[in-house]
C-alpha cells in the first residue's frame, strides 16, 4: 500500500500490486460488486528485478523538504520537534496505532511537544477505542482528532506555524505541506513519531522496543 502510494514520486502515473488474501478479505464486506482479481500477464517480462534485504536497516527519516532527502536516524542529529503527528492514510491503521501506543504506554509526551493522533477511518477509531490504544495516547498526553486528513495536507487541525518543526507519519514533506512554508517536516514511522514525542526531539524508537 505504501509503495503504491509513493510510486508517483519516482515518475509512475500509478502503481499497483497483485492483490493478496489480506486485500481480498478487506474488500469482501466493502465491495458492492464481485471482486475480480488481476495481475501481470503470464508472459510478462521485466526490465530489472531488485531484491532488497531490509532486515538490518535502521529507522529512516525523510528530512525537509523532499521525500528523497533520506537519512538513517543516526545521522539526523539533534532536532527538537514542536509537533509529533500520527495520522493520514499512510500510517494510521490499527497496527500502526498499536505499535506507537506500545512505546507510549506508561510514558508521557514531552512538555515542549504536542502529540496529535488521527486514526485513518471511523472503523479504525472504534477498534482502537475497544483495545485501549486510544486511552494510551490520551493518558500519555496526546490529543485525538476526528477522522480526516488533518494537517497532512496543510488544511487544519495541527498545521504548523512559521519556524515550527514536526515529525510526522504522513507521506509527503514538501515545503509548506503541513502549514507555513517556513516550517519543517520530517517523516518517520509511527514508532519514530511516538519516541520523538516522548523525548521532544527526533528519537530512535528501538530503545523503547523490547
Amino acid at each position: 500500500m505504501t509503495i503504491s502510494n509513493m510510486g508517483v514520486e519516482i515518475g509512475a502515473k500509478f502503481a499497483f500490486f497483485e492483490a493478496d488474501n489480506k486485500t481480498v478479505v478487506y474488500l469482501k464486506d466493502r465491495a458492492n460488486e464481485p471482486i475480480e482479481l488481476f495481475g501481470p500477464d503470464p508472459d510478462a517480462q521485466y526490465a530489472e528485478v531488485y531484491e532488497l534485504d531490509v532486515s538490518s536497516l535502521e529507522p529512516q527519516i525523510a528530512c525537509p523538504h523532499g521525500l528523497d532527502n533520506v537519512k538513517p536516524i543516526s545521522e539526523v542529529g539533534d532536532v527538537p520537534v514542536q509537533q509529533a503527528f500520527i495520522g493520514s492514510c499512510t500510517n494510521a491503521r490499527v497496527e500502526d496505532l498499536e505499535r506507537a501506543a506500545a512505546i507510549l504506554k506508561g510514558r508521557k509526551v514531552h512538555p515542549d511537544t504536542r502529540l496529535l493522533v488521527i486514526p485513518a477511518s471511523r472503523e479504525i477509531l472504534l477498534k482502537s477505542m475497544e483495545s485501549g490504544v486510544i486511552q494510551t495516547f490520551v493518558e500519555a498526553g496526546g490529543m485525538l482528532g476526528t477522522t480526516n486528513c488533518g494537517p497532512c495536507g496543510g488544511g487544519h487541525m495541527g498545521i504548523l506555524a512559521p519556524g515550527e518543526t514536526a515529525i510526522s507519519s504522513t507521506n509527503r514533506n514538501f515545503k509548506g505541506r503541513m502549514g507555513s512554508p517556513e516550517s519543517f517536516v520530517y517523516l518517520g514511522s509511527p514508532e519514530t513519531v511516538a519516541a520523538s514525542a516522548i523525548e521532544g526531539k527526533i528519537a530512535d524508537p528501538r530503545k523503547y522496543l523490547s
